[in-house]
């Protein structure tokens, strides 16, 4: 377990293609950051990631299930906006997640569950949907559980292999 607690909440626009997703960025007192996508309307996204970053701040980052049902908790009252709660939610969730691997320094899969088969066909099947994408002119960005964003080289490499192999 690390000692770390959440330093920092940050909604930050990500371009993608033409849209504008929205990221929320947590921090920890040592400058290792998580990432999580947020979908929802940004008109309300920054109020209520405001919210919920009064309940994150200086949690433990260690503490998943206890920050998870605090924030969960935050939220359940906004029933006037129930796709805003959960998309707030569940980006701070994983953010949450992907700044207790970085602590770690294990990929967010390996606190899941681990590798498994199941990423090798994943793997498999982003070949196939990749390459076809690629053939109607799409740009197309390659992720491994594992690995992270490939770049041109990794994924030739990681799609290449046959199914079953690590």
């Amino acid at each position: 377990m690390t000692g770390s607690t959440i330093a920092r909440v940050e909604l930050l626009s990500t371009p993608v293609h033409d849209d504008a997703v929205p990221v929320v960025r947590l921090s920890d007192a040592d400058g290792l950051v998580g990432y999580g996508e947020a979908l929802g309307e940004w008109d309300d996204l920054p109020e209520a990631t405001e919210a919920l970053s009064l309940v994150s701040l200086g949690r433990p980052t260690a503490a998943r299930e206890a920050l998870y049902q605090s924030l969960a908790g935050a939220v359940e009252d906004w029933d006037d906006s129930p796709a805003l709660a959960h998309a707030v939610l569940s980006a701070f969730d994983c953010a949450a997640w992907d700044l207790l691997g970085r602590e770690l320094g294990v990929p967010c899969c390996v606190l899941t569950g681990g590798s498994t088969p199941e990423r090798d066909v994943a793997l498999a099947g982003a070949r196939e949907v990749a390459r076809a994408l690629r053939e109607r002119g799409h740009e197309v960005t390659v992720a491994d559980t594992v690995h992270g964003v490939l770049d041109a080289a990794g994924e030739a490499e990681r799609l290449a292999r046959p199914v079953g192999l690590a």
